[in-house]
């Protein structure tokens, strides 16, 4: 009798792959065939175009050599391996990919394809190869898939595939959000909020009524200088401490160095901008923490708002970016900042802008949330459902 790679009921069975689904190995086309304007076949090299659940092709092929049918599941089996997706329709698939062809008078597709989610690190371990990583049809047909009952098996797959709907939901909000707050942005600081009468200028359009002003004269700009790096701990001992841009967030960072010396500090509320490649990214402060120096410290002044110069500095990334010198790496300098030039509207418009940026960050950063949760879930449900270690047979799911 087979093994089966974890321990199931008594009563789920341990098969080979190839006693329950047919086994096709990708082959790729001529590159002289690849197109992109849907001529022919979708054609799919490898999992880069993979989704949740389904691919998007992008590419087409005019000489498809092996063919995936709808409904059928494909693996990765060239580095990375063990990645799956199922067919929306009839794909070319180069020699990156497999397809799995379900019987599925004897098991459930996305059951099938649950599972090999599910053991994807014994498909990885499977993986040979010194240059890169791969599996070969022999691995797939011998590989032990362990079965229960079919009406056991559609539950199961029933459960996590609505996991995964409300995941691809929440994933086409952050999207839409996304596109709404670039939107917003583009909008916002070249028209204003209420504004009939334009002018251009030297950074471009903005509302007439606004004025142009030096970084330097409605902000402290401090360049980060690093500490000894014997000074440096994951212990707490110290200020937060950041280097450069690696630990940004979408709007606030975390930091996880200390310094026990720091030079340079940032205080609470303070823009912080990488000033060395990559140049212009910003984040906000969230409280005191010293700065190397990849980043500087802009401290606006009275009657400037900080969620305003915040976003505006997000939307002249590109001017900053054209403002970085240096062969090895870009940079730019505290001068550079001090003359950059930067719109100011009245107070009250600026307050009204950074807030609606800032609550539409918080919607995005609240449904990431969201979707980490939901991940979490599903893997906890596949543990348990894929391992019977909870039954469902009983369960009215259709």
């Amino acid at each position: 009798m087979m093994c089966s790679l974890y321990s199931v009921p008594a009563e789920w069975r341990n098969v080979k792959l190839k006693e329950v689904a047919t086994i096709i190995m990708g082959q790729s086309p001529p590159s002289s065939t690849y197109n992109e304007t849907g001529e022919g076949l979708p054609f799919l090299q490898g999992k880069a175009k993979f989704g949740l659940v389904y691919p998007k092709p992008q590419k087409y092929t005019t000489k498809p050599l092996k063919i995936a049918e709808k409904g059928d599941i494909l693996i990765a089996v060239r580095a990375p391996v063990g990645d799956v997706n199922i067919a929306p329709y009839k794909i070319a698939i180069g020699r990156g990919l497999a397809a799995i062809r379900p019987k599925t008078n004897k098991v459930d597709t996305f059951y099938l394809f649950y599972y090999l989610q599910f053991i994807k690190p014994y498909l990885e371990n499977l993986g040979k190869g010194s240059t890169f990583k791969a599996i070969t049809k022999r691995d797939l047909e011998n590989l032990t898939t362990v079965l229960p009952p079919l009406d056991e098996q559609r539950k199961i797959a029933r459960i996590l595939y609505t996991v995964d709907e409300v995941i691809a939901k929440t994933d086409t909000i952050i999207s839409r959000v996304e596109e709404l707050r670039r939107a917003l942005l583009d909008y916002l600081m070249t028209h204003g909020v209420g504004h009939r009468e334009y002018k251009e200028t030297e950074i471009g359009k903005i509302p007439r009524k606004w004025k142009i002003v030096k970084l330097s004269s409605v902000a402290r700009i401090i360049m980060g200088q690093s500490p000894p790096s014997s000074t440096y701990n994951d212990k707490g001992i110290g200020l937060p401490f950041m280097q450069g841009k690696a630990e940004f967030g979408r709007i606030y960072p975390s930091p996880k160095k200390y310094t026990s010396r720091p030079l340079k500090i940032a205080e609470k509320g303070d823009i912080l901008i990488a000033v060395r490649a990559p140049v212009g990214d910003v984040n906000i402060a969230p409280y005191k923490l010293c700065i190397g120096r990849g980043l500087a410290a802009i401290r606006p002044v009275k009657d400037v708002n900080t969620l305003f110069l915040f976003y505006y500095l997000i939307y002249a990334k590109p001017r900053l970016e054209a403002k970085a010198k240096g062969s090895t790496f870009k940079a730019i300098t505290k001068t550079d900042l001090e003359g950059f030039l930067v719109p100011i509207p009245p107070l009250d418009e600026q307050e009204f802008i950074g807030a609606l940026l800032y609550n539409i960050d918080l919607l995005v950063i609240s449904e990431e949330k969201r979707k980490v949760i939901l991940q979490k879930m599903k893997e906890q449900l596949m543990n348990l459902l894929l391992t019977g270690k909870v039954r469902v047979k009983d369960l009215p799911i259709d």
